[in-house]
């Protein structure tokens, strides 16, 4: 239930309906042009770590005391942990701003 996604024509052509030919250039071209050709709503979520790829999974407020600034721990409920390295992250207006930014981008500032 995969498709590759490709700027090689001959790969495309070997993986067939598997395969999706990338023509944009560009990543913000090549990401709005994949968008649109599968449906897609951008929409920025955290499952990977930014420091090493890992997985990112919730972990209950308790878990984390001592671990984060103590204003951080006061002012937020939800909190998430890389599984692999550890660091811990929580909801703050950089990932509200981020999600903007790169939707605007994708989008060129107009709806899908």
């Amino acid at each position: 239930n995969r498709i590759v996604l490709t700027r090689d024509v001959k790969l495309a052509l070997r993986g067939g309906s598997a395969a999706y030919l990338v023509r944009a250039n560009g990543l913000w071209n090549e990401l709005r042009e994949i968008l649109n050709h599968f449906g897609i709503e951008p929409e920025l979520k955290l499952v990977r770590c930014p420091v090493c790829n890992g997985e990112i999974e919730q972990v209950g407020k308790n878990e984390i005391e001592g671990k984060v600034p103590k204003y951080t721990f006061l002012n937020h409920k939800k909190f998430w942990r890389c599984k692999n390295c550890g660091k811990i992250f929580w909801q703050g207006t950089h990932l509200e701003l981020a999600e903007k930014d790169i939707v605007d981008k994708i989008t060129d500032g107009a709806k899908i």
